[in-house]
């Protein structure tokens, strides 16, 4: 029991994420998060995550409990910079239900971004199951670099905008769920302005 909540713990290492979001780590140490003042895409700041091992990753997210979204077509987007990315940065869009399975999910595998680049619109579109009980959507870094991520929306789309999630990222089941029963039901922060006291 010991060393499975151990490796639990480095999986879900914390550090200072911005209000509103958590970070998430393939190993302790591996990633950081904060806000950054000094690089901003909309407003004054934007979110900022740091992947320092090659074979690492990271994640930037926030969870919501389902309950508004239910049956709905919606499109997470946001603008996202980075420098010497080794892996792919993307955002991501997962829609969990009972028993810990993946009803839908797309992390822009295929079209993440690359090295270095100047910030670039990124979406991606789900339908959101009646049945979903809660959703987690974020920033992903794969391999080592740094992005930013700001003026990030979750709204809810028609059903002429198209899909982008493929059907072979569906339907698996993860290791850990979120307690969704203690999620919020609407995002927060997603321009990253509230600073941390």
């Amino acid at each position: 029991m010991g060393r499975v909540w151990l490796a639990c713990l480095a999986w879900l290492a914390l550090a200072q994420a911005p209000p509103g979001w958590r970070l998430v780590c393939s190993r302790a140490g591996d990633c950081e998060a904060g806000i950054d003042s000094s690089v901003a895409r909309a407003f004054r700041s934007s979110g900022l995550i740091e992947v320092k091992a090659h074979s690492g990753w990271g994640a930037l997210e926030q969870d919501l409990k389902a309950t508004h979204y239910g049956g709905r077509r919606m499109r997470l987007s946001g603008f996202i910079r980075t420098e010497n990315v080794k892996g792919g940065a993307g955002l991501f869009l997962r829609v969990d239900g009972a028993d810990r399975r993946v009803l839908a999910s797309d992390d822009m595998r295929g079209r993440r971004l690359r090295g270095t680049n100047e910030w670039t619109h990124a979406e991606v579109v789900l339908d959101i199951p009646a049945n979903a009980t809660g959703i987690t959507y974020g920033l992903l870094l794969e391999g080592s670099g740094k992005a930013w991520v700001d003026f990030v929306k979750l709204e809810e789309v028609s059903t002429e905008t198209p899909v982008t999630a493929r059907r072979a990222q569906w339907k698996r089941a993860i290791r850990l769920q979120p307690d969704y029963d203690a999620a919020p039901e609407r995002p927060a922060n997603l321009d990253f302005e509230q600073q941390r006291r």
